[in-house]
């Protein structure tokens, strides 16, 4: 029998950032230098992200919790969490395959930032033993991961000046690529508010209190402000593509900040409150 242990937790998290870095490495080559679309690089993806769930599952167990505490932890449960998003987009939606191509280096910064993060164990409060949290966690992943299409979307009509006319054929029209961006913008607002209410409902129980503006929550407000504000101003007053896209993708640097900044300048999630 296997004994569930750290090394044998990093051995299998490492090699399944090599098969994801493979997996990653193929698609981008094959969509900038042929025409051609090719299953392998999806399949090694999706072998490394099976690899994956195995070291987070192996870290749960001995832990005895979920990945949610230290930098590490977050880092692996949202590389986890965003490619089984990317996963089920692209084998659903075989029309936005080009497209997702441009999230990739988002995975290559996650993997990187996870190599350099601290692997060690960490202390699990006791105010985290609620069912608040897991609604709370995967909400959140839930946003981010659905605001990040949209940012791929609004990246390919930024650069749509780069790429020939054949790459674009293979794509939705811009007028169906802004549509659909304001339907995961809305789909995004959704999941952030209900990870807000849920985040507010776990802090009543666990502190007795419901907000108390410290920075993850100040910040996660702004971000919900910000993309409320721009779908007020993109269904008001007909952006132009260009700065309609140009927003998204701010909204996302701000959601990245949110959620990674935050974190990284304080050692756990809500500092001081645990």
């Amino acid at each position: 029998m296997i004994e569930l242990t750290l090394t044998n937790e990093l051995w299998l998290t490492w090699f399944a950032e090599l098969l994801l870095s493979m997996g990653c490495l193929w698609l981008l080559a094959m969509t900038v230098l042929s025409d051609k679309r090719s299953t392998l690089g999806p399949l090694i993806i999706l072998l490394g992200w099976s690899i994956l769930t195995v070291a987070i599952s192996v870290r749960w167990i001995r832990l005895g919790h979920g990945p949610f505490i230290s930098m590490y932890e977050i880092l692996l449960s949202n590389l986890w969490s965003l490619l089984t998003i990317w996963l089920i987009v692209y084998w659903r939606k075989s029309s936005l395959r080009s497209v997702l191509v441009f999230v990739l280096p988002i995975f290559f910064l996650f993997m990187g930032w996870l190599l350099l993060a601290r692997p060690g164990e960490v202390f699990f409060p006791p105010t985290y033993h609620t069912l608040w949290l897991y609604i709370h966690v995967l909400l959140g992943k839930l946003f981010f991961g659905i605001l990040m299409i949209a940012m791929s979307l609004a990246l390919t009509i930024i650069i749509s000046p780069i790429f020939s006319k054949k790459f674009y054929q293979n794509i939705p029209r811009f007028k169906q690529i802004e549509e659909l961006i304001t339907q995961l913008l809305l789909l995004a607002l959704i999941f952030d508010s209900l990870m807000l209410i849920a985040g507010a409902i776990w802090a009543q129980d666990a502190w007795g209190r419901f907000w108390a503006w410290d920075p993850l929550e100040t910040w996660s407000f702004i971000c919900w402000l910000t993309i409320a504000l721009l779908l007020h101003v993109r269904i008001t007053w007909k952006l132009p593509k260009m700065i309609y896209a140009w927003a998204v993708i701010a909204i996302f640097c701000l959601a990245f900040v949110t959620f990674y900044g935050i974190p990284f300048i304080s050692p756990a999630p809500h500092q001081g409150v645990i």
